[in-house]
């Protein structure tokens, strides 16, 4: 037996132990009485309806779906968790399902889209996660925003890439972005994903006339419905914050890991995620600049990204 295959056994015994391991919990170590946040969420959706709890905001975000999904585990399975934990994971494993499709699709070696596939599974699964997987309520916040935003943003790179049924492809995209900014709080970051895609892939002005119109209605609605007050704060959407608190948000990985390191205090923290926000701006200018001339084709040959001239 090679090395090749017998590395191959021992990737996938330790992907199903600690798949096990993790499912173990999850089965018998859940959240099942009402926890932390759902206390005040739950109360406003008694004291307002679903209805109008729904549209508004709770703690600065908006959940347009999901309290569709606590009233009925609070009226159908009494308010056990059970239900959520079961809708949560079915978005968790939709999640991985699509993240999956798109290795299939875009790496060419089998090996490495083996490991990778079994990684994006396991990235997906730690009891790291646990907030999200042991913990329905808060799983399906979070797993609601999230897959939206990965489906907007493949289905939006397929109707950059095909002529037929184009628009009802970017159609779809632009409504599960919308979902997805309605769903929770980093949903609203669909967005400037979406916005770096179109630019990397030379998108034409159409599309980029039609996106940034759908974006604007999204966000007017976003702002404009009960509680938008409480979402404006939220974004810092005031005077010179408005510009700078986008940039300190792309530093925002380097911020949260220091952060959880307590290796600098809070002011130099911002400060450091201004500096990585500014680099990132600063590399995509040169990458804009010396490529400015040239269409740019994202293709997937061997695992990897090339950009060509035409």
């Amino acid at each position: 037996m090679s090395a090749q295959r017998l590395l191959s056994i021992f990737w996938l015994g330790l992907l199903a132990v600690f798949l096990s391991i993790t499912a173990y919990y999850i089965v018998f170590h859940h959240v099942a009485p009402l926890s932390r946040d759902q206390w005040h969420m739950y109360d406003a959706l008694f004291q307002q309806g679903l209805w109008q709890t729904s549209i508004a905001t709770v703690s600065g975000h908006r959940h347009i779906l999901a309290f569709l999904l606590y009233d009925i585990d609070l009226k159908v399975f009494d308010g056990r968790n059970n239900f959520l934990i079961v809708v949560d994971w079915l978005l968790n494993v939709s999640l991985m399902a699509v993240l999956c499709w798109q290795i299939k699709k875009c790496i060419a070696d089998v090996v490495l889209r083996k490991y990778l596939l079994g990684w994006a599974v396991l990235l997906l699964c730690w009891l790291i996660n646990i907030a999200l997987l042991g913990w329905g309520f808060n799983g399906i916040n979070n797993y609601l925003s999230i897959l939206n935003t990965v489906l907007a943003v493949v289905l939006l790179y397929h109707a950059l890439q095909q002529q037929e049924k184009k628009y009802r492809v970017l159609l779809a995209a632009l409504l599960l972005a919308g979902l997805a900014t309605f769903s929770f709080g980093n949903g609203i970051l669909v967005w400037p994903i979406a916005w770096f895609l179109l630019w990397c892939c030379r998108a034409p002005r159409r599309d980029l006339y039609i996106f940034s119109v759908a974006a604007v209605l999204f966000f007017a609605l976003y702002l404009l419905l009960p509680g938008g007050n409480a979402v404006g704060s939220a974004l810092h959407l005031n005077g010179w914050k408005s510009l700078t608190f986008p940039i300190a948000l792309m530093g925002g990985p380097a911020y949260h890991l220091l952060r959880a390191w307590h290796v600098l205090p809070e002011d130099v923290l911002r400060g450091v995620a201004m500096g990585v926000g500014l680099a990132i701006c600063f590399l995509a200018a040169l990458f804009q600049r010396f490529t400015a001339t040239e269409k740019v084709v994202l293709t997937f040959p061997d695992s990897k990204y090339f950009i060509s001239g035409s």
